[in-house]
């Protein structure tokens, strides 16, 4: 064998504090995952479907789920109170098919045959 194989089983053989067999098996172990070849560590073909089994029922993508948010009540009333204001208080009566689209921030309407749409946002506290 080279010299530099044998440099690297020692090198192996103490840090790791194995045999030079151990150090053999450890790299030609190292070597055939390199490879993509099977190992004795692969998982079996039953073990391989529980995997892709599990994989399908939990969402990769960091989330643990759907969270639902409580209903703001402030906004709603907010767009509640507009809502009713466009329909009854205003004089002109300007303001055409008024409706909620999302009751805890959208309103749209109508006004000379053109669509609008607002949008209610609560602003954070800036962080000090």
């Amino acid at each position: 064998m080279n010299t530099e194989y044998e440099q690297h089983l020692s090198m192996m053989m103490k840090k790791l504090h194995i045999t030079r067999e151990e150090a053999i098996a450890l790299d030609k172990y190292d070597s055939d995952v390199n490879k993509n070849k099977k190992t004795i560590y692969d998982l079996t073909e039953e073990q391989q479907a529980v995997v892709r089994k599990l994989n399908k029922q939990v969402p990769h993508d960091g989330s643990k789920g759907k969270s639902t948010r409580k209903p703001d009540v402030v906004k709603m009333s907010i767009v509640n109170a507009l809502s009713e204001f466009f329909k009854e208080d205003c004089t002109a009566q300007l303001f055409e098919n008024v409706t909620i689209t999302n009751p805890s921030r959208t309103l749209t309407f109508d006004i000379d045959n053109k669509s609008y749409e607002l949008n209610l946002l609560e602003k954070r506290k800036p962080k000090n």
